[in-house]
């Protein structure tokens, strides 16, 4: 299989909160549309400046709009009431797995982040950041990246922050719906190129660290 992270193409510039991609999953599982003027208004909420507002709804309408594995899964397996009721945390986790197959540096981050949390108890941004810069090179560009990125990841509480610049895994591991388990495996798999792995395997895997 294909590896979608091959590219260096960055794409994401702009943080775009995980709570607002929910909202607008529930509105393509409804209408069966992406609402871009509804994904503005909810940017307006929280961004200062119109066309940052912009770019950011246009990250979240790209995210939801995706035609991947991911996303096929999703409408297989819901409809709009039993998505609403699902755990916030489990969507958060499904909505950043949307992210990354769109967005690979996502990808690449969490990775990093897994591959360094297991093996020591904290993580620093600047580690993150020098890591990341070795593929994508070092730019303004990037930089803005990784300030969008690195908050998402937070918010799913996948990681916390311990102090500025600095994180670490939550007390406990995420108690994830099988589902949601699933789509994390899967968005791995699709976006390694490994295809479906023996679960020994896939359990090592630095994308396996935090569930």
């Amino acid at each position: 299989m294909k590896r979608l992270n091959d590219s260096k193409v960055i794409g994401l510039e702009q943080r775009v909160p995980l709570e607002f991609l929910n909202q607008g999953m529930i509105t393509l599982l409804e209408t069966g549309e992406v609402s871009k003027e509804e994904l503005l208004n909810l940017m307006l909420t929280v961004t200062k400046g119109k066309n940052r507002a912009e770019r950011a709804a246009s990250y979240a309408a790209r995210i939801i709009r995706a035609d991947n594995m991911v996303i096929k899964k999703i409408k297989e397996h819901f409809t709009t009431e039993p998505y609403a009721r699902y755990p916030e945390k489990d969507k958060k986790l499904i909505m950043l797995c949307l992210a990354s197959v769109v967005y690979p540096i996502m990808y690449d981050a969490l990775c990093i982040i897994g591959t360094q949390l297991k093996i020591q108890k904290t993580i620093t941004r600047a580690f993150i950041t020098r890591k990341l810069s070795r593929k994508y090179g070092s730019n303004r560009t990037f930089e803005v990246a990784v300030d969008a990125l690195v908050p998402m990841i937070v918010e799913t509480g996948l990681i916390e922050r311990v102090k500025l610049g600095v994180y670490s895994l939550p007390s406990e591991k995420q108690l994830l719906q099988p589902f949601t388990h699933a789509i994390w495996i899967l968005t791995d798999n699709l976006i390694a190129g490994t295809g479906e792995l023996p679960a020994e395997e896939q359990d090592h895997r630095p994308w396996m660290v935090f569930v």
